[in-house]
């Protein structure tokens, strides 16, 4: 069973603004910035997500300006547009915020690519209505968790791959204790970590270059309990938005019921790189000064801290090379034309469900996911019914990555999806029953 549901990011109350040494208080979604440093921001939003709209989201290296897009960084892009001082820095500090990266390690094209498969930059950005709105009861690792359940003794833990080898008759994945045969593998990991895999036969050159050209981010997450959200009391939300300070982004955190209260706060980028080299007990005490310029004198007798980092790692340790997400570099999308689609045989990296549409917001369970399409919904139906049929060669569905009803009717429906398209037919229009499938069998 998956977790029980969603429940909204505590947003009640008025937020602080740090800027120039000054704390704000203030209510609404203007950020409290001068008047001029606001029309400076808005300025910039509409001409963003204005390029943004420019950029086709299955090929965005594709749009009319991609070069020119590709070979700036956001921030060179930021530096000539800005006519404030404040309003340069909002989006300095704001597009760590999204990425866990600085301005200046990222490509124009990578960022107007993001924004537009997050629809707005408002979504992106905002709380209500937006990609911090929701958040899952009893934690986000719950879904992992309650998914290798299902899996039971299939999930190996600890096993680091070194090599994937490939031939006419399947993949070979080695890692640390053994290995493991199957039909295809699919490589979930950062495309940083990806590219340390040995391959046989090796990447295509686009891939393997695109592996050593896209980091991730860096980003320290710090979360302080309290024996309740005291602040809630005092009128405010929690949330905080600081241009001065390494904390740069706090929320309140706190549980649905209210068991205790927490705030999260993001260091991120330099922020997160500098913070990340002090002595433990310097670090503890530079962030307890952040959080008490804004909750004191509270959090300077916190119930429980806790740091989690997404940082690069060697070794074992090495398993997300960073946070929270890839940030391409100054012309690496047009110099790897097509990286992510560059074919690499049995050996898959997964790809968003339809077009390039942003996954990084939790939908409702009585919801349809926006992403998929009527076919991909049709196939992963399709795939659960086959999951019940006999194999009619006697094999167990453990041998091998899929029973041979998996592998025919992935097969069946790799051909009809190509075929279908090359017509210009909805798939939804050509519906294939299982049985017809089945009896097709020689």
């Amino acid at each position: 069973m998956l977790p029980r549901g969603l429940f909204p990011t505590y947003v009640g109350g008025e937020h602080f603004l740090a800027i120039d040494g000054n704390v704000e208080r203030y209510g609404g979604d203007d950020f409290a910035l001068p008047e001029d440093a606001l029309a400076d921001v808005g300025e910039m939003w509409e001409h963003l997500q204005q390029m943004a709209a420019e950029v086709p989201l299955d090929e965005p290296w594709r749009a009319e300006n991609a070069e020119s897009w590709d070979a700036q960084t956001v921030d060179a892009w930021l530096g000539a547009s800005a006519k404030t001082e404040v309003g340069l820095r909002y989006w300095r500090t704001m597009v760590p915020g999204l990425f866990s990266a600085e301005a200046a390690e990222m490509s124009l094209l990578h960022f107007l690519f993001y924004c537009r498969s997050g629809g707005t930059l408002d979504r992106l950005v905002a709380t209500h209505g937006g990609a911090q709105e929701s958040r899952l009861e009893g934690g986000s690792q719950l879904l992992a968790l309650r998914l290798a359940e299902r899996l039971g003794d299939a999930v190996r833990l600890s096993s680091p791959v070194s090599a994937i080898r490939q031939d006419s008759g399947g993949v070979e994945v080695t890692h640390d204790g053994g290995g493991v045969e199957a039909g295809r593998v699919i490589v979930a990991l950062p495309p940083t970590l990806a590219g340390r895999i040995r391959y046989s036969p090796a990447l295509p050159p686009l891939r393997d270059q695109l592996t050593q050209q896209v980091p991730m981010g860096y980003v320290t997450k710090v979360q302080i309990a309290y024996p309740e959200p005291f602040w809630r009391a005092e009128g405010l939300s929690g949330s905080v938005l600081s241009l001065d300070d390494e904390v740069s982004i706090m929320f309140d955190n706190s549980p649905p019921d209210l068991s205790c209260g927490v705030v999260l706060g993001f260091l991120e980028g330099r922020h997160g790189r500098r913070t990340g080299e002090l002595p433990p007990k310097e670090r503890r005490e530079l962030v307890l000064s952040v959080f008490a310029k804004f909750f004191w004198p509270a959090p300077r007798t916190p119930r429980s801290m806790s740091r989690e980092t997404g940082r690069p790692r060697s070794g074992a340790e090495a398993a997300t090379a960073g946070a929270s997400g890839p940030a391409c570099g100054r012309a690496t999308v047009r110099r790897c034309v097509s990286p992510l689609a560059v074919s690499t045989g049995l050996v898959r990296r997964p790809q968003r469900s339809g077009t390039g549409i942003w996954t990084g917001r939790y939908t409702p369970a009585d919801a349809q996911p926006k992403k998929c399409s009527p076919l991909e919904k049709r196939i992963a139906r399709d795939m659960r019914e086959v999951q019940r049929l006999p194999d009619p060669r006697g094999r167990s569905r453990g041998q091998g990555a899929r029973g041979y009803w998996e592998r025919l009717h992935l097969h069946h429906a790799q051909v009809r999806i190509h075929n279908d398209r090359q017509r210009g037919i909805e798939w939804r229009r050509t519906r294939y029953p299982l049985e017809e499938l089945k009896d097709s069998v020689i």
